[in-house]
């Protein structure tokens, strides 16, 4: 008999914190949706982000944990997460079960990790999560990518793109404005328009990663990446709500 799989939120997962946005009125921004698919999202209403998450065996799990296959998306606070990631270490072993965080479904939604000695829990409000899960925003349609519409694919380093957000926010003196990227081709030098000061524009020039791939494997690598573990197919589509994702 096939093993049952586990997904666990590993400790890389911790960077999508950094995307929540306290600041918005709307609790349901502030915290991430594990699907019980296998992915986690975020969003702060303008980027939005879907993972996989790890699969685990569940007969490679210790009883202590007493962890099940997920039935339902789960909406899980900022603070839960943050509390649940202090007590995850897996430093120095090759057991993949102490390197995540896993999800238990019950009178409690509880996140639980091990270090073999102990068992590490962090509560989550059964009423908070679903009234959350039930105003965030349905992404799928939002995410979607129609093939066809593509015209070509563009790669950059993210240390690249970090090292202009800074240069380009300190030019605008810290006051955030918009950078205008003008494409001309997927292998061409990405020209850029931006502040400089109070009453100045700036131009330059950003080289990408010379593209090698056909475009119909990206697309499809897309595709798998949106929904892992299934077939290329038409999705049922989900009404988008543009009030709140204001700019994905």
């Amino acid at each position: 008999m096939e093993s049952k799989r586990i997904f666990g939120l590993g400790k890389h997962l911790k960077a999508l914190l950094d995307i929540i946005n306290i600041k918005d009125a709307r609790r349901h921004f502030h915290g991430v949706v594990v699907r019980k698919d296998g992915v986690a999202e975020v969003t702060d209403t303008h980027i939005l982000l879907r993972v996989p998450l790890n699969q685990i065996d569940k007969d490679e799990l210790p009883e202590t944990l007493n962890v099940q296959e997920m039935k339902t998306d789960t909406w899980i606070s900022l603070s839960a997460l943050k509390n649940a990631y202090k007590s995850l270490n897996g430093k120095g072993t090759t057991l993949e079960f102490l390197k995540n965080i896993f999800i238990r479904n019950g009178r409690d939604i509880t996140l639980l990790s091990t270090d073999l000695n102990s068992v590490f829990e962090t509560k989550e409000s059964v009423e908070t999560s679903k009234s959350n899960m039930q105003d965030f925003p349905k992404t799928e349609s939002i995410l979607k990518l129609d093939k066809d519409k593509v015209k070509f694919c563009i790669k950059f380093k993210p240390d690249l793109l970090k090292k202009l957000a800074n240069v380009v926010d300190g030019l605008s003196e810290g006051k955030g404005n918009a950078v205008t990227f003008l494409f001309t081709g997927e292998n061409d030098v990405a020209h850029l328009l931006y502040q400089v000061g109070q009453d100045k524009q700036g131009v330059g020039a950003v080289m990408p990663i010379k593209n090698t791939e056909d475009m119909d494997a990206v697309v499809s690598a897309y595709n798998k990446a949106l929904n892992p573990g299934t077939e290329e197919e038409e999705q049922e589509e989900e009404p988008v709500n543009e009030k709140e994702l204001v700019a994905v």
